[in-house]
């Protein structure tokens, strides 16, 4: 898949890619985050697969409340910036899974929430 042949797709540009003279397209996936330490995360994916990420700086979340959404064990969609030559992706947000067809809701992050 390359630009202009239309089969590649951009969902949106981070910005500090942008700052950087480079764009790189945000992805989502879904799944449970199940480990976390300080601003790093482990997502399982619905799909069985393990991701390493970092929260990014403009995130709306903190690195605290990564630790309620790990005690709540419920599903999230990540939205993040693949970094191929580094361990872990930017995870620019997370929010609720849409419900089919619909668009992703805020999770509250709330300390105490269920």
């Amino acid at each position: 898949m390359r630009p202009g042949d239309g089969s590649y797709t951009r969902t949106s540009v981070c910005g500090d890619a942008v700052k950087a003279g480079t764009e790189a397209a945000v992805q989502t996936i879904v799944g449970e985050i199940t480990v976390v330490q300080e601003g790093r995360f482990r997502l399982t994916a619905v799909d069985g697969r393990s991701l390493l990420f970092v929260l990014a700086h403009g995130a709306p979340l903190e690195p605290e409340d990564l630790t309620g959404l790990l005690e709540r064990r419920s599903p999230v969609q990540v939205h993040f910036t693949p970094a191929p030559a580094r361990l872990a992706a930017l995870a620019h947000d997370i929010t609720e899974p849409p419900a089919s067809g619909g668009e992703p809701q805020r999770r509250p992050v709330a300390e105490g929430a269920p």
